[in-house]
């Protein structure tokens, strides 16, 4: 009987030993989610009192993030899966989309670190050694600093930027949450004056019954109009002109259509131009505005008089350029086209292959 105990109590010590030892393990192993949308993984970063690290990056980059952050949970940053839950997301997808108006970023992945509670504290550009340790200097002091500086569209500085882009992300999920945002959207606009925040502030305005306001605002937002903007905030921009104009239909708007979104150029000589041209054909009911037309690289020359063209409904018109091979190998470039239509801008490709000597 007594061996029998002795069994016992062994077995019982071996087994809680192992859960130990397993429950241990499962602390330190890194907890890595991806796709969770940021109010559930943030409920879940509050419930466990973690700090969260969303890391932006594209569905094609995804395997590859992942490997190089296992990589990087290593030597002097094991430490940050105590501490912190990952959660890796398409910037890309649908659901997504509002990172990219949010932060505007100019380069992914980017790492987003945010306190327990949901403040932004930090963006840290790709997924190098320094970024992981700037990481783990903001977990430690649960403050936002200007060091590991991060190139913005605002040109302001890291401080700066990051504490406008936790404002408007605050008055972003108070308005989802059907709260009137109007003194917290005024200082985020205060900090930075860009579509996202002058859409929600013009949402809010409506919500509110402000018709003065919301005008202005909407005149505000339509005023901003770069190509980058005019692409990446088309739904908000229509929106604005139907506070400005109720009868706006979209159905009847120009529409911008192209021959072809990709151009190939194939045994282009190194030093040598080759002309092109980009078919651009007014699907719409009304004359569309071309007011800018413009090049990614001065390796590709518009050719015509002037940027600005009228196409009349349901016309085409040939738009002439050059590709000048200064460099060998495969070449990819760019053209846009601005206009007045309900799909603003549009881009057209260049491939290019240029032979070696």
């Amino acid at each position: 009987m007594y061996k029998f105990v002795i069994k016992i109590i062994i077995i019982i010590f071996i087994i809680l030993f192992i859960a130990i030892i397993t429950s241990c393990k499962e602390q330190n192993e890194p907890k890595i989610l991806i796709g969770y949308q940021f109010e559930d993984v943030l409920l879940q970063a509050e419930k466990e009192q973690k700090y969260l690290c969303i890391i932006l990056t594209s569905q094609q980059q995804q395997h590859n993030t992942i490997d190089l952050l296992n990589s990087q949970l290593t030597g002097d940053y094991k430490s940050l899966p105590k501490k912190t839950i990952f959660n890796i997301v398409d910037i890309f997808a649908d659901e997504n989309r509002w990172y990219e108006k949010w932060l505007c970023p100019i380069s992914i992945p980017l790492i987003c670190v945010f306190s327990p509670d949901g403040a932004l504290l930090n963006l840290l550009p790709d997924l190098r050694s320094e970024s992981f340790a700037y990481m783990k200097k903001t977990i430690k002091e649960n403050q936002t600093d200007d060091e590991y500086y991060y190139y913005n569209r605002f040109g302001m500085n890291k401080k700066q930027y990051v504490v406008a882009m936790d404002f408007i992300l605050k008055a972003k999920r108070k308005f989802d949450a059907g709260h009137n945002i109007d003194s917290l959207i005024n200082t985020a606009v205060e900090k930075v004056n860009y579509p996202l925040g002058l859409f929600l502030k013009m949402k809010n305005e409506e919500r509110q019954h402000d018709s003065f306001n919301m005008i202005r605002t909407s005149q505000e937002l339509l005023s901003i109009n770069t190509p980058y903007e005019l692409l990446l905030y088309n739904e908000e921009y229509i929106e604005a002109k139907k506070i400005l104009n109720p009868s706006f239909d979209i159905s009847i708007e120009p529409y911008l259509e192209v021959n072809s979104s990709v151009i190939k150029i194939d045994k282009c000589e190194y030093g040598e131009k080759k002309p092109f041209f980009v078919v651009l054909k007014n699907a719409g009911k009304r004359p569309i505005k071309i007011t800018m037309i413009e090049t990614s690289c001065s390796c590709v020359s518009f050719l015509g008089n002037d940027t600005y063209y009228v196409i009349l409904a349901q016309e085409s018109i040939h738009v002439p350029f050059d590709f000048y091979a200064e460099q060998k190998g495969e070449i990819e470039r760019s053209c846009y086209f601005v206009s007045d239509a309900r799909n603003p801008v549009i881009e057209v490709k260049i491939f290019a292959t240029v032979q070696e000597e």
